[in-house]
């Protein structure tokens, strides 16, 4: 069974140019020892898990062209994430469930 369990914290910033508008920032630690940032502008109450776990891959890929190999991670089968309490996240990432005093 395959997991990609996560440390992530999540800070809410309403920016200057818009009234509405919320930037979420994680910072998430993959089971290979990987760690790096996310930042979703917007994302709306809720992201399906398929298209968060699409965004985490996107800054990997971007952080991989600086860092060096670490050991693959198995992105397909039963994968979920887990938060600081160690609640399991396997369908959708609800973002009104983030603390938002923090990164």
């Amino acid at each position: 069974m395959a997991s990609s369990a996560s440390e992530k914290w999540a800070v809410v910033q309403y920016g200057h140019h818009g009234p509405a508008t919320k930037v979420y920032r994680f910072q998430i630690l993959l089971p290979n020892g990987t760690s790096t940032s996310l930042k979703l502008r917007d994302p709306g109450e809720e992201m399906p898990l398929p298209d968060f776990l699409h965004r985490i891959r996107e800054e990997l890929g971007d952080a991989s062209a600086y860092g060096g190999q670490r050991r693959g991670i198995e992105w397909d089968g039963d994968v979920y994430l887990e938060d600081l309490l160690d609640r399991k996240i396997d369908k959708k990432v609800q973002f009104c469930d983030f603390v938002t005093k923090g990164t």
